[in-house]
């Protein structure tokens, strides 16, 4: 099972790259975000990799980062999505998208992608909905200790969450602080309002 790979883009093929890792050439197909890092042949690339099985073929999927992976292995889960509708999806709308559009139980930017229709994406905000805070909380896409305060807990987990999603501590803060009289409140429902302030 490969996880992970860092090596020297050798060429960008029509759906794949091919990178070079020690010696050995790998075809992976990446996300947008993947291919807007290639420079060009030679350029270093960083990868987290899923592999995918199937009795017919072994495919190599290419993420920016754990999060990423997180989000199309979620995807993965849901019934009626295949690899190639769950790689569209993520590349379509990137971790920030993704997240807010199913904690706010928004269909609108899963429409906006080819191939998804209306079904697709209301399964797809049913199936993942509880799961998408866990992800970012659980403890596998971040790194930060989590708080030993059961009150600040949450909003230690929100604050890494936003983090793992690439906005900056500073404006993530500010965002939690303006709902500082929640603080029992779900990780995910702080998640969603403090996205919610992060979008105005």
């Amino acid at each position: 099972m490969i996880g992970y790979l860092k090596g020297t883009l050798i060429q960008l093929l029509e759906e794949t790259l091919l990178l070079d890792v020690g010696g050995v050439g790998y075809e992976v197909y990446p996300t947008r975000e993947v291919l807007s890092r290639c420079t060009g042949p030679g350029a270093e690339v960083e990868l987290y990799v899923h592999t995918y099985v199937r009795e017919e073929e072994i495919r190599l999927i290419g993420f920016i980062s754990l999060a990423e992976r997180g989000l199309f292995e979620l995807l993965m889960s849901v019934s009626g999505i295949g690899s190639k509708n769950a790689l569209h999806i993520i590349s379509e709308l990137g971790e920030q998208t993704f997240v807010e559009a199913v904690l706010s139980g928004n269909p609108a930017p899963f429409l906006k992608v080819k191939g998804v229709g209306r079904k697709i994406a209301e399964r797809v905000l049913l199936e993942t909905r509880d799961k998408v805070g866990k992800l970012f909380s659980g403890g596998s896409l971040i790194s930060a200790p989590m708080a030993a305060t059961p009150l600040s807990s949450n909003f230690v987990q929100a604050l890494e969450a936003l983090l793992a999603l690439g906005f900056r501590r500073s404006e993530a803060q500010a965002a939690l602080n303006a709902l500082k009289d929640r603080t029992k409140a779900p990780v995910d429902d702080l998640l969603r309002e403090a996205l919610t302030r992060l979008r105005r």
